[in-house]
């Protein structure tokens, strides 16, 4: 394991809450900080819900770890009410609503869900149905967050999803997405059966597969550039694989879509990343076939340390590296997603736009 990470408060409680008992006041004002930047905070609560309970932790500790799970219990009934509105909203396109990352996780009540802070509610439609689900959405109130002309191309010329949809009213954010990569990257490809292959949890909304929540996971920690909530990420996928990872059918379905996806090599250094932090239980085999389908041990040497350093909320990013390899990933995810033809304007224009405004 990552002995930085692992061994930092924030981790150590989530892995073994019964260890947070001991905590001292420094610990415990660690644990609190590292999990606001990181997202975990209420998490952290939840896990020692389950163990120990809050009374663990000191009476002005415990204050934050109730409001982090009464934050937590909001945004999971905001995100109901999102859902059935979206869902009455697009209604006439007669398609399935497949629900992805925290949205798939909480309302399918799957294993990242206790504790988990879902901002923006992600959508998978197929590309066909697009644009009548933006008329669609238009008539209740969903506006473009994009209004810039190149971010408008950006997204629909060379992302897989359109420009996010903020709600006029009620402020909260909509991703409709076609796929679950960028067609224009090279981190994977969408094999395009992730809506045929996902199940239903009522009320006309579906989750995709485990073994796609997986994979899906892996792409989105190596192919997005920001970083502050990658620590959650790490998370989100151990406890998936703690749930699942035993059944030997999952195991060969996990394989058998990171090949269909192309994203032997993401997966693999997601699995590696998540073992040195949370010790989650990989199996050896399936670790050894990704990274020799993906061609990615040695790059793991270089990309998994990168990935936990830029993961690390201990800190502010301007301590001990951690600004640096973020800037490292930040470049990196763009790389995977944009061939250098089209990188390279792209983030001299945003480079220019963030010192201009």
């Amino acid at each position: 394991m990552s002995a930085g990470l692992a061994a930092t408060p924030l981790v150590r409680a989530l892995r073994v809450p019964d260890d947070a008992a001991a905590f001292g006041a420094r610990e415990w004002d660690l644990a609190v900080r590292a999990g606001r930047r990181s997202a975990l905070l209420a998490a952290l609560a939840a896990r020692l819900a389950e163990g120990p309970g809050l009374e663990a932790a000191p009476p002005a500790v415990r204050r934050h770890l109730e409001g982090a799970l009464r934050l937590a219990a909001h945004h999971a009934r905001a995100l109901r009410h999102e859902a059935a509105v979206v869902r009455e909203a697009l209604a006439p396109l007669g398609v399935p609503l497949v629900l992805l990352k925290g949205a798939a996780y909480v309302l399918g009540g799957l294993p990242p869900a206790p504790g988990r802070l879902v901002a923006d509610l992600d959508l998978l439609l197929p590309r066909a149905a697009l644009p009548e689900a933006e008329r669609l959405l238009f008539r209740r109130g969903w506006l473009t967050a994009e209004p810039d002309p190149y971010d408008q191309r950006y997204y629909r010329e060379w992302m897989h999803e359109v420009p996010p949809l903020r709600h006029a009213a009620r402020g909260t954010v909509l991703d409709l997405h076609h796929a679950l990569v960028p067609p224009t990257g090279r981190l994977g490809r969408d094999p395009g059966d992730v809506a045929a292959r996902a199940r239903g949890i009522g009320d006309g909304l579906r989750v995709p597969a485990p073994e796609d929540l997986v994979v899906h996971a892996a792409l989105h920690r190596l192919g997005d550039g920001e970083h502050e909530r990658a620590l959650r990420d790490l998370w989100d996928l151990d406890r998936m694989l703690r749930a699942w990872g035993r059944d030997a059918a999952f195991r060969e379905a996990l394989e058998a879509r990171a090949a269909a996806f192309r994203a032997e090599r993401a997966v693999a250094y997601a699995l590696r990343a998540a073992y040195a932090v949370f010790a989650t239980p990989i199996p050896g085999p399936l670790l050894a076939h990704l990274e020799r389908r993906g061609r990615c041990r040695a790059g793991a040497r270089v990309v998994v340390p990168l990935l936990l350093r830029a993961a690390d909320p201990a800190r502010p990013p301007a301590w001990r590296g951690e600004g640096a390899a973020r800037l490292a990933m930040y470049v990196r995810g763009h790389w995977t997603r944009m061939p250098a033809r089209l990188l390279l304007p792209h983030l001299a224009r945003k480079a220019w736009r963030r010192r201009h405004g």
